[in-house]
């Protein structure tokens, strides 16, 4: 969208270059509002009808589309190449536009939406001088890494909750699309199919809620989820769950948001150890533990707990490689979940 829109005028070619993981998580889930999956039709989507000024939700007036055009160009005028030779981990995509004004050309790192250059016929039009390709340390220069977990604990018990009052739009998003998940058996219905398990326990539930918003988002229904730490299943694992235990508690709201509070940041913490994006699951690795921590505080667990907690839960879920999102991320998220 960013190339295209950078130059002007009607899309003759487009050429993408992303790395690996970009393409590893790319590839098979489907874009909201379209029915395609990958990389390629999408990417033409995004250039045709997309408006980069909206970041995340370049794509969010999408209504109608000429399926036609987008797959006549995605066939014959699209290429995707993946950067091999990267050296750091993190995002990396890189978008060539021709049209019938000439070149656009843009880059995205090291967040989903951080453009770094922007480019119209040869003419610089934006360049973020503080990115650098061969930096690997952004990872470790993450703000939250300065802090301990005592810190973050002390922090969702002592915060004012008026400052949490931002996090109910999580909660409401997320849960939104967990009951369209299991309204519609979106993708491949794991939510659907783990509400139908015997003994409907608040644990259960829990999981079921988090797989069916997975399944809605990776199956491409068009409500927005809401992100952690870069990752809309990321933000969905850390967050719906403790709604199911909120209710079968009789916490308050007051109780769900701190316990939201330190779900989300020791998610972050834990992302920002791991990387933005990783070998392993991110959902099993870093918001399960947020999820567990958000849960042992609702509960009244003390820090002692809630260490106990974190060695548990690293202890079970340790080592689960991520190989792409896709439909099956379901299953992961119920695991991390229960």
């Amino acid at each position: 969208s960013a190339a295209r829109e950078a130059v002007g005028g009607q899309l003759i070619s487009l050429h993408v270059c992303m790395d690996k993981d970009t393409y590893k998580n790319s590839i098979r889930v489907m874009t909201p509002g379209t029915p395609y999956f990958g990389v390629r039709e999408p990417a033409i989507v995004g250039a045709l009808y997309g408006h980069y000024e909206a970041g995340l939700e370049v794509i969010k007036d999408l209504d109608t589309f000429d399926a036609g055009k987008v797959e006549a160009l995605a066939s014959d005028h699209c290429t995707i190449d993946i950067r091999w030779d990267l050296q750091t981990m993190g995002i990396y995509i890189e978008a060539i536009a021709k049209t019938t004004n000439g070149i656009g050309h843009a880059i995205v790192a090291q967040g989903h939406d951080r453009i770094v250059l922007l480019e119209a016929n040869g003419k610089t039009l934006f360049v973020d001088k503080t990115y650098s390709e061969t930096d690997s340390s952004f990872e470790k220069k993450r703000v939250i890494r300065e802090y301990s977990l005592k810190d973050l604990y002390d922090f969702s018990l002592e915060a004012d909750i008026a400052s949490l009052g931002f996090l109910k739009e999580a909660l409401e998003k997320n849960r939104a699309l967990a009951e369209l998940g299991l309204k519609n058996a979106s993708g491949a219905g794991i939510g659907a199919g783990f509400q139908k398990l015997s003994g409907q326990s608040y644990i259960n539930r829990a999981k079921y809620l988090a797989a069916a918003a997975s399944d809605a988002r990776m199956a491409g229904e068009t409500l927005p989820a809401m992100s952690c730490a870069g990752s809309g299943n990321v933000g969905i694992t850390a967050s719906v769950p403790l709604i199911s235990v909120a209710e079968d508690k009789g916490k308050s709201e007051e109780d769900l948001l701190r316990a939201l509070a330190l779900s989300y940041l020791v998610t972050i913490m834990a992302k920002a150890h791991i990387g933005r994006l990783s070998p392993v699951c991110a959902c099993a690795m870093a918001a399960s533990l947020g999820i567990g921590c958000g849960t042992c505080l609702m509960l009244g667990g003390s820090f002692e707990q809630l260490e106990y907690t974190v060695a548990n839960i690293i202890g079970s879920t340790g080592g689960i490689l991520c190989d792409g999102a896709k439909f099956g991320c379901a299953l992961k998220l119920g695991y991390a979940v229960g």
